[in-house]
């Protein structure tokens, strides 16, 4: 594997120990493919059929508490451009749709949030519309979350939401869970316009 800042972002701490914890996962994943491949095979169980997830919910005020706090867990939530000019939202969410089948079954409950939309829950953060696409793992009960530091792809907020979700990555108090805006987002006066 080779590091490259149009992949994996600006030479800096966070991106490096992103690429390394990658590599390290991609290699221990290999040897453990490797070793039991040599074990004497043993009826292999089917895994259990996964149910279809659908379209990667949207965060608004009238679905954050179902979507986000009651499920237990982390939640993890893309903070996007959702303008209808902005040409890289649906390959963000389709990146975004893959990664939550991928992870499904495990702590993580994916969402997205229209950050120029919803400036306010952005800013909780610290963040705006200049630090967008960004991933913050938020825990409701533990009023604490992480945001993903490095290149906005699959495997880097993988790595990163099992970071969190293992404890290993440091993460920052809230004091509240930050509101979402009763807002029409398709007729709000978006920043900049």
């Amino acid at each position: 594997m080779q590091f490259t800042p149009q992949m994996h972002g600006k030479f800096n701490f966070g991106n490096i120990a992103n690429f390394v914890a990658g590599f390290v996962n991609q290699k221990l994943g290999a040897d453990a493919a490797q070793a039991s491949a040599r074990k004497p095979s043993e009826p292999k169980q089917q895994p259990a059929a996964k149910k279809e997830l659908g379209p990667l919910p949207e965060l608004s005020a009238s679905n954050f508490g179902d979507e986000c706090v009651q499920k237990g867990g982390l939640c993890a939530i893309a903070l996007l451009d959702g303008s209808a000019d902005n040409a890289n939202k649906q390959p963000h969410l389709d990146m975004l749709t893959a990664l939550r089948k991928r992870k499904q079954g495990g702590p993580l409950a994916f969402s997205w949030v229209d950050a120029t939309c919803h400036v306010g829950f952005a800013a909780h953060f610290d963040l705006s519309e200049m630090d967008l696409p960004a991933l913050v793992v938020l825990s409701p009960s533990k009023l604490r979350w992480a945001r993903n530091v490095g290149a906005f792809d699959a495997e880097t907020l993988g790595v990163f939401g099992s970071s969190v979700a293992s404890g290993r990555a440091r993460t920052d108090e809230i004091k509240e869970l930050p509101p979402l805006e009763d807002v029409d987002c398709a007729t709000a006066v978006r920043p900049g316009q």
